[in-house]
C-alpha cells in the first residue's frame, strides 16, 4: 500500500490510517457506512493502511469460505503491520484502569489492545465503536473524525 494520501478538501490530510476490526468488517461486508467510505477513498488513494496482528485475527477468523478467506489475507498482508510489545499490553492494561478510575467500563479488553498499538505507534485510529470515544477521552488516542452530515 501507498505513499500518502492525497490532500482533499474534505478531510485533514493523513500520511498513515490504523483500522479498526470493525471498520474492515463492514468494508469487505460492502456495508455503506461513513467509516467505509472513507477507507475506500484511503484504498483509492494508496494511502498508508495498517493494521496489527490482533486486527488481522479477528477479521480472518470471521471468514468461513476459503476463496474469500484467501483473498482477504491477501489483501491485509499488503499492509503496514504495527506490532505491539511488552509495553503495548501494559499501556493496554493501563487505559482500562483509567478509564474504569473514571467510572467508565471498557466492554472489550481488545479495543484496550488496539488502543495501545496505535498510541505506540503515533497513529489516528478509524473505527466506529463508543469504547473508543471513551479510550480517547482518558489516554492519548487519536481517533480520526468524520463529518456524519
Amino acid at each position: 500500500m501507498g505513499r500518502g494520501l492525497v490532500p482533499n478538501a474534505s478531510r485533514p490530510e493523513l500520511v498513515v490510517v490504523f483500522v479498526d476490526t470493525s471498520t474492515w468488517i463492514d468494508y469487505f461486508r460492502g456495508k455503506e457506512t461513513v467509516e467505509t467510505l472513507y477507507l475506500s477513498d484511503l484504498v483509492a488513494e494508496d494511502a498508508d493502511i495498517c493494521v496489527s496482528g490482533i486486527i488481522l485475527t479477528e477479521i480472518l477468523q470471521g471468514i468461513p469460505a476459503d476463496k474469500e478467506h484467501k483473498k482477504v489475507s491477501g489483501y491485509l498482508n499488503d499492509l503496514i503491520f504495527l506490532p505491539m510489545s511488552k509495553s503495548s499490553y501494559f499501556l493496554s492494561a493501563d487505559i482500562y484502569r483509567e478509564a474504569k478510575a473514571h467510572g467508565h467500563v471498557i466492554r472489550s479488553t481488545t479495543d484496550c489492545l488496539i488502543s495501545a498499538c496505535a498510541i505506540e505507534h503515533s497513529v489516528s485510529l478509524l473505527q466506529n465503536d463508543k469504547d473508543y470515544l471513551t479510550i480517547e477521552k482518558f489516554s492519548p488516542l487519536k481517533l480520526i473524525e468524520l463529518d456524519v452530515r
